[in-house]
């Protein structure tokens, strides 16, 4: 596996982290992919996934979510929530790859929280992204769990925006649960997995009128097994954007199953079916 290239990234609000590059031979004849991290997992985590797709001719750049790995922003000190993150952070990612690819519009690729809010960002400024695809991303709202599973989903994400606010962060390196957390951050995605509705604390924007306006190609990857993705909620999030032309696949785990969290997670440390499937998608839009 190749390093990537780190480039130095400063955000509006002066937040620093580093945005990794990975450059396929034969990029410059495909859109550029920005990758952007479940909540709590570093942008290093990705690197074996976006060496794969590198290898099979596509310029990668995996970015953070500031607070974790190089974004060195403490949460127990200070507070941002997924306003915060699509006005600062994920603009200034795009601004960043947009200086290095002019020539094409990126695909952005969100993991968990990240294709959430890849979603809201497209649909604030419509027209940002070449197409979206969204691996184990879903609409946390608890309905889309199975009915059995609803009233444990509900119950223990209510609990993660009480402890957040209770304690003025949320520590989810005790409770094993996406790292340590700022409360909005927490606030934002418990509100979300109660109402189902994306409204932001501090949104002007009607966010869910403009996820209706989304018309970008969008490919959805559930993972069988995954019980923090599971496909109905996947299909509520692609609901939201209903003049979008998805794809939604559901695809068998290629690798092993150790613990429950697995299907959700491990797809980014490994080169198989899901990397390929992917790159079929991409290759489609060159």
């Amino acid at each position: 596996m190749a390093d990537p290239e780190i480039l130095a990234l400063r955000t509006r609000d002066g937040i620093t982290s580093d945005l990794r590059r990975f450059e396929g031979a034969g990029a410059r004849r495909s859109a550029p992919v920005i990758v952007a991290p479940a909540l709590g997992v570093s942008a290093s985590y990705y690197d074996p996934f976006a060496s794969a797709l590198a290898d099979r001719g596509f310029d990668v750049f995996v970015a953070e979510h500031r607070g974790t790995g190089s974004s060195k922003v403490d949460p127990r000190k200070n507070d941002w929530g997924y306003l915060t993150m699509l006005e600062h952070d994920y603009a200034s990612v795009l601004e960043a790859v947009r200086e290095r690819r002019p020539d094409r519009k990126p695909t952005l690729l969100g993991h968990s929280l990240g294709g959430q809010l890849g979603a809201l960002y497209e649909s604030e400024k419509q027209g940002s992204f070449e197409a979206l695809v969204l691996v184990a991303s879903c609409s946390v709202h608890f309905r889309g769990w199975p009915l059995a599973s609803q009233p444990r989903i509900f119950v223990s994400t209510q609990a993660a925006g009480l402890l957040g606010r209770a304690l003025g962060y949320f520590p989810g390196d005790k409770v094993g649960f996406g790292g340590v957390q700022p409360t909005s951050v927490m606030r934002d995605w418990s509100r979300q997995a109660r109402t189902g509705v994306y409204a932001p604390k501090g949104a002007k924007l009607d966010y869910e009128a403009a996820l209706r306006e989304v018309q970008l190609p969008v490919l959805a990857i559930s993972i069988v097994g995954d019980g923090l993705a599971p496909a109905g909620a996947v299909d509520r999030l692609l609901a939201k954007m209903p003049r979008a032309p998805s794809i939604h696949e559901r695809m068998v785990p290629d690798f092993a199953i150790k613990t429950a969290n697995d299907p959700h997670f491990k797809w980014a440390r490994n080169d198989g079916a899901l990397v390929a499937r992917i790159a079929r998608f991409l290759a489609d839009r060159s």
